[in-house]
């Protein structure tokens, strides 16, 4: 594949991503079959009709070792290679640390640090001519935010381990990155800003492009990632943030 999106005459490749049934996932899923990648795609919900109809399914934890066989050998049977693995799954709780449920954090830290070890390990298995792995990080994972230490943790964790996965698995040529989206306008956020929960105005303030992001422009990232365009690019993370994660102080005059 090349870097403008389109099917090169090397092998046809496949994917697996998880968590692809909505919002980033589906921005990605969709940018993966538009670039001529067959996807087979893990989640606990069934996608709409859009994705099934462009995507193979399978239902389940994107933690569980026997989902991910299952996609994983899927994805081998669509395509000369299975190259691309894309963690995308995660969720969010926020809380007060004092009084989090401790089964709260676990969950978390679970969903979205563990699933992206247990999936990238199996994937690397099976990647026997290399390829190319992205992790759904977040700008959580280079900021403080009150409320969020669960989910800020995990994130941090898993760019932490992009970093170590990619040094170990560098000679197998494979390669292992991270995407860190900041406020995305996905169906959640745009619920939560709807209900009040977040305050858009005191959001953009913070934001130096002074909007947020789309889920189409993370999964621009994560495909340059994925794809050769970024082939000496390796254990790095990618904020797309609209730069959020720089903001210093306010531009005066």
């Amino acid at each position: 594949m090349n870097e403008n999106g389109t099917a090169s005459n090397g092998p046809i490749l496949s994917a697996v991503v998880t968590g692809g049934s909505s919002g980033i996932g589906a921005a990605i899923v969709a940018r993966f079959v538009q670039a001529g990648v067959a996807v087979v795609q893990i989640d606990l919900q069934e996608p709409p009709a859009a994705i099934t109809s462009s995507a193979h399914f399978v239902q389940g934890s994107s933690g569980d070792a026997r989902t991910l066989k299952r996609a994983i050998t899927t994805a081998q049977g669509l395509a000369d290679r299975f190259g691309i693995f894309c963690a995308c799954a995660g969720i969010s709780n926020p809380g007060n640390s004092l009084h989090y449920p401790d089964s709260e954090w676990q969950r978390i830290v679970d969903v979205n640090l563990s699933s992206v070890f247990f999936g990238a390990r199996q994937a690397a298995t099976a990647m026997e001519a290399g390829g190319s792995i992205v992790a759904i990080g977040s700008v959580h994972g280079h900021l403080g935010f009150g409320g969020r230490a669960a989910y800020s943790a995990s994130k941090a964790g898993v760019i932490g381990l992009v970093r170590s996965l990619a040094i170990e698995w560098a000679p197998r040529g494979i390669r292992v990155n991270s995407v860190s989206p900041g406020y995305t306008a996905t169906d959640l956020v745009n619920r939560n800003i709807a209900s009040g929960a977040i305050d858009t105005e005191q959001l953009r303030s913070r934001i130096p492009a002074n909007r947020l992001g789309t889920p189409q422009e993370v999964a621009e990232a994560v495909w340059f990632l994925a794809s050769d365009a970024s082939s000496y690019v390796t254990g790095a993370d990618l904020l797309v943030d609209g730069g959020l994660a720089a903001y210093g102080l306010p531009l005066n005059g």
